[in-house]
C-alpha cells in the first residue's frame, strides 16, 4: 500500500554553512552556523535578512552574510514623502494621533504601495486595521509617535509579535 502522505515544509532549519550565501529553505526561520558565527536567518518575497546571533570565529567554515538583501526594487523617495506629508497633515501637535502606516509591494501594480490603517486612534495608541488585505502582506509597519515617544510601547511589543516584518517609528 502506497502511502499518500505530503511532507510538512522544514519550519525551523538547523544549517552549516556551505557556501557563503547559502539559500534560506526554512518557512519560518533557520540557524546557520558559518565561519563568522552564528547567525538567525529568514525570508519572505520582498527581502531576506541574516542576523548575526554571535560574532565568533569558526575556523573552516565559509562566512555568512550580514544585513537585508532586497528582492524588490528599491522604495521611492516621493512614497516617504507622501506618507510624511499625510503624517503631519492629519495629526498635528494641538490634535495628534497616533498613526499606523503599511508599506507593502503591490504585486498587480508591481509597485510599492502604502496605506494609512489605524483605528481607535488615541493620542497614545492605535490599533492597526488587520482586515485590510495589505495588512497580512505589509512588510514595513510604521507606527507615529508623539514627541519624546522613542521606543514601541509594551501593547506595540505585544501586536508586533510573531511577525516578520520591519517596524520603525516616526516621531
Amino acid at each position: 500500500m502506497s502511502s499518500n502522505l505530503i511532507a510538512p515544509p522544514n519550519l525551523v532549519g538547523h544549517k552549516i554553512a556551505a557556501r557563503e550565501n547559502d539559500p534560506i529553505n526554512a518557512a519560518l526561520f533557520e540557524y546557520l552556523l558559518a565561519g563568522n558565527g552564528l547567525f538567525v536567518r529568514a525570508s519572505r518575497r520582498e527581502f531576506a535578512v541574516s542576523m548575526p546571533l554571535t560574532v565568533q570565529r569558526i575556523s573552516g567554515l565559509p562566512n555568512g552574510a550580514i544585513g537585508i538583501v532586497w528582492r524588490k526594487p528599491p522604495i521611492n523617495a516621493s512614497l516617504w514623502v507622501e506618507i510624511l506629508l499625510h503624517a503631519q497633515q492629519g495629526h498635528t501637535s494641538s490634535n495628534f494621533k497616533e498613526e499606523i502606516y503599511l508599506i507593502y509591494w503591490d504585486k498587480v501594480l508591481g509597485s510599492w504601495q502604502w496605506s494609512a490603517s489605524g483605528r481607535e486612534q488615541t493620542w497614545a495608541s492605535t490599533v492597526a486595521d488587520d482586515t485590510l488585505p495589505e495588512y497580512a502582506d505589509c512588510c514595513i509597519e510604521l507606527h507615529t509617535h508623539p514627541p519624546g515617544a522613542l521606543h514601541f510601547s509594551r501593547a506595540d511589543e505585544r501586536d508586533e509579535s510573531g511577525k516578520f516584518r520591519i517596524f520603525a517609528i516616526l516621531i
